[in-house]
């Protein structure tokens, strides 16, 4: 199935999250192929471990924290994962 193209947002709260069991957000460094340079956040569904389309690029990594909604618990970055995912919120 072709992914869907990215939905650039300015903050995930226009996100409808009704049809996501588990939202994560998994941040990544500015070495991604899709935004060069920048920080990304990215929702993911964590039940199905499936990637959204729903990203938030920023320049720095603060500006994309401050994205996310509140009240999540970070989870650092787990030695399996791809050298350029630095975390991800749940």
């Amino acid at each position: 199935m072709e992914r869907k193209p990215d939905q650039v947002l300015p903050h995930f709260g226009y996100v409808d999250l009704s049809d996501i069991r588990m939202p994560m957000y998994t941040i990544y460094d500015q070495s991604t192929a899709d935004y060069p340079g920048k920080f990304v956040g990215r929702l993911v569904e964590g039940a199905t471990n499936s990637i959204s389309n729903c990203v938030v690029v920023g320049p720095t990594y603060e500006s994309v924290i401050l994205a996310l909604p509140p009240g999540l618990t970070r989870m650092p970055r787990n030695p399996n994962d791809l050298p350029w995912i630095i975390e991800t919120w749940m």
